[in-house]
């Protein structure tokens, strides 16, 4: 039986890990991405300039940024074996970046920045989230 606090802690496989991956990559993407063309319909005039801009910075933060950091998690999760705490998902210290990232942007939520360069902004993150996730969903697909 296991001792002290670890009896309570989510412990499940690395494939699970890497679905959790996947799920949390997607989910925040998709509700970024969503947040943002809800942002579009503020500004009719310029949603048709928005939207594919946001996708396409998106996809450039994806390939350039985004996928190197997907990559390394994932080969960080393939390499572990037995029963890991969920949180293991990320390292301690992406951990911390999503806290920072979050921060900033209420941050910026908050701040004098127009508000087309936010919808910008939150299109462009969360497509590439939501772009990035193809990695771990193909890794959990693999198996």
């Amino acid at each position: 039986m296991k001792k002290g606090w670890r009896r309570y802690t989510p412990a499940v496989r690395p494939a699970m890990l890497i679905l959790a991956s996947a799920c949390l990559w997607s989910a925040i993407g998709t509700a970024l991405f969503i947040k943002g063309c809800y942002r579009c319909r503020l500004y009719p005039d310029q949603a048709l300039f928005l939207l594919p801009l946001g996708v396409a910075t998106g996809t450039l933060k994806s390939h350039m940024l985004l996928d190197n950091s997907a990559r390394s998690g994932l080969e960080r999760l393939r390499r572990l074996s037995g029963l890991t705490c969920l949180g293991a998902v990320y390292s301690w210290k992406t951990w911390i970046m999503v806290l920072c990232m979050m921060a900033l942007g209420g941050i910026l939520q908050n701040s004098a920045i127009p508000p087309q360069f936010l919808t910008l902004f939150t299109l462009a993150v969360g497509w590439a989230l939501l772009y990035s996730s193809r990695l771990a969903w193909g890794a959990w697909w693999e198996g």
